[in-house]
């Protein structure tokens, strides 16, 4: 995130979180219309969900960081309370 900005490190991660997303979504809607689980959507539902894994990590700590870049110092103790 030091080397991209952290806006811009959260904001792929937000695009990579849609892709996810829309993976997941056309996943459960064919196993729905299916009578039985199709063993190719196993195989990519576990690789949709490491997408999801990297997508926290992607936009966890840049996020964590211009939380904590946007509160004033004297004050950052009150606000992590507030936020964990």
């Amino acid at each position: 995130a030091d080397r991209y900005g952290k806006s811009g490190v959260i904001a792929t991660g937000g695009v990579l979180a849609i892709v996810a997303a829309a993976a997941t979504t056309v996943l459960i809607l064919e196993t729905e219309r299916s009578e039985s689980l199709p063993p190719h959507v196993v195989g990519a539902l576990v690789a949709v969900m490491c997408v999801w894994g990297v997508v926290g990590g992607v936009i966890s700590g840049p996020a964590q960081a211009l939380y904590a870049d946007s509160i004033p110092t004297g004050e950052r103790s009150k606000w992590y309370v507030y936020l964990f």
